[in-house]
């Protein structure tokens, strides 16, 4: 459904895309304030959980990287 008083053909950027997204449903990103980063194999789990920002530490130095795929 489309919230009252929002045009359906809304352009917000020349880079906008839409998307068919009936019968899904759409949340923002979780924000996870306890993550230990030395548990790096995790971080694709939580980013396929809806995980999009994480905040923590760890027991040592550590390079996390994500490849997006794209």
């Amino acid at each position: 459904a489309i919230m009252d008083g929002v045009d359906p053909r809304l352009i917000v950027s020349a880079a906008t895309t839409v998307r068919d997204c009936e019968g899904m449903i759409a949340t923002p990103g979780a924000i996870d304030v306890h993550v230990h980063f030395d548990s790096a194999g995790l971080c694709e789990h939580a980013i396929a959980s809806g995980i999009t920002t994480m905040l923590g530490g760890s027991l040592g130095p550590i390079t996390v990287g994500i490849d997006s795929g794209g």
